[in-house]
């Protein structure tokens, strides 16, 4: 079973909860990358993905971790594959990293700085090189 974090809930929410689902038998802790409700209904805000799913990798032991589907447009790709392999070396190699495009692709595509789609946005090629050199 997975549990999908509530994106609205406080830390002290989060971190009980994830500790009480790994106790139940859980076997996978997912959170949003969001970076507001898009509902607009979270008065607490939305926790940070990267920072929420590296503090519950320190307290839990055996649950996989992830995002639901990380945003790739919302974190330039070297940055994004340094998290991934420090979150992998942090949490004992328990990440699962889903990728997706974003939502709103016109507000999420890559871009040159003229402004056009640039051809050789390194997405997918990015987080891939620095992953194999965390292992």
């Amino acid at each position: 079973m997975k549990l999908l974090i509530p994106m609205g809930a406080r830390y002290a929410d989060l971190r009980a909860a994830a500790i009480a689902a790994e106790e139940a038998g859980f076997d996978g802790l997912w959170t949003w990358d969001h970076l507001g409700d898009p509902r607009g209904g979270s008065p607490a805000g939305v926790p940070e993905a990267w920072t929420t799913l590296t503090t519950l990798a320190e307290a839990t032991r055996r649950v996989a971790l992830g995002p639901f589907v990380l945003n790739v447009s919302n974190r330039h790709p070297g940055l994004l594959a340094n998290m991934a392999a420090t979150l992998q070396q942090v949490s004992g190699g328990r990440l699962l990293l889903g990728l997706g495009a974003g939502a709103a692709a016109r507000r999420h595509t890559p871009r040159s700085s003229s402004g056009s789609v640039s051809p050789s946005s390194p997405i997918a090629c990015g987080p891939r090189a620095s992953w194999r050199r965390s292992r």
